[in-house]
């Protein structure tokens, strides 16, 4: 009887133990006759516990073939002696050490000199990486409005004349529009009411520059509005839109007023005051009032930042200084008054 036809006959074994792919060489009745250095190394397999195994107990650890375990799975066996012709599935495989992997696989017929299938070659590339980023970026795509539309600022993509594509909830919200009505139109006319883009645009900044960018920017019903924008850029390197970022800070820029204001007639009140005032971290003059520095015959600059009040207290009363300025700091007392002997520029006591 004539031996069947393999692909052996014609190609070296060690060309195919070359190849990054995995290569399985099997029978018509599923009984693995080849396996490169690949597929071996891969399945942590030495090739004698390999050959005579069954294709679908080595891959699948399943005692029957695949197409038998329902409809849904697609057995290439089956299909290529079937047939007799190539045909690609993605299968998932179950290693012998139970951890499972994602293949692509190439099934070929090999066909003997009167064109019957006598053995199939498969070929296997593990895609279980590459599958898991698919699939990971197909879940933040589908997530993306959910995330984006989450968040408190104003989230707003637009095409490179500053058209609108897509905005999340926050900021159709903010003008009481449907984001499907914000499509298409200008971020400036928008937020704006303006015919062209505000003056230090952030978004029209980054356009130009090529960088994420930033500024504050007041619309015309008095709110204020931190903008920041991010260019985004194609395979090319080329800016094809910007993501615009922006938070209402008009509370904040109110506080920030009131603070402002207050601190100025603090200032004004202090530096016209009679008396000496101070403020000290970690023993050292942090600011210092003009009648200070005039107490002990310093300029402000001489003492900000560069002494404290060790230099001003007479050595021998510095004990009495020191803890009582202990008890300020750490809050045993709200408020203290105590004598102590000074020394000023001069040495003068």
């Amino acid at each position: 009887m004539k031996k069947d036809f393999t692909i052996t006959d014609y190609i070296q074994k060690d060309t195919l133990n070359s190849l990054a792919e995995g290569i399985l060489l099997i029978d018509r009745n599923y009984t693995i006759v080849f396996a490169n250095k690949t597929i071996l190394q891969l399945c942590g397999q030495e090739r004698e516990d390999v050959i005579g195994q069954k294709c679908h107990k080595f891959s699948h650890q399943c005692p029957v073939p695949c197409y038998k375990k329902g409809e849904s799975v697609i057995c290439p066996h089956f299909k290529v002696f079937k047939t007799g012709e190539p045909m690609s599935v993605t299968h998932t495989h179950t290693l012998p050490d139970g951890t499972e992997r994602i293949f692509e696989i190439t099934a070929s017929p090999v066909k003997d000199e009167k064109g019957n299938v006598v053995q199939m070659l498969e070929v296997l590339r593990d895609v279980t990486n590459r599958k898991f980023l698919e699939d990971s970026l197909k879940v933040l795509e589908q997530e993306k409005e959910i995330i984006l539309s989450s968040l408190s600022e104003l989230v707003v993509y637009q095409d490179t004349q500053q058209r609108v594509k897509w905005v999340n909830r926050s900021a159709a919200e903010s003008v009481g529009l449907t984001p499907y009505e914000l499509t298409g139109r200008y971020c400036y006319e928008i937020w704006h009411q303006r015919s062209n883009p505000c003056d230090n645009c952030p978004v029209l900044s980054a356009l130009k520059s090529h960088q994420p960018e930033e500024g504050e920017i007041s619309s015309p019903d008095g709110r204020m509005w931190l903008i920041k924008g991010y260019p985004i850029k194609d395979s090319k390197g080329n800016i094809a839109g910007i993501v615009e970022v922006t938070q209402n800070i008009t509370e904040r820029k109110q506080t920030e007023e009131v603070l402002k204001e207050s601190e100025e007639k603090f200032r004004k009140l202090v530096e016209h005051s009679l008396v000496g005032v101070y403020i000290i971290q970690d023993f050292v003059f942090k600011y210092v009032n003009p009648q200070l520095a005039k107490i002990f015959e310093y300029s402000p600059e001489e003492l900000i930042g560069k002494k404290g009040p060790e230099d001003l207290v007479y050595p021998e009363d510095w004990h009495i200084v020191r803890e009582n300025l202990k008890k300020r700091v750490e809050g045993e007392v709200e408020s203290i008054n105590y004598t102590f002997r000074g020394l000023k520029k001069t040495g003068e006591v």
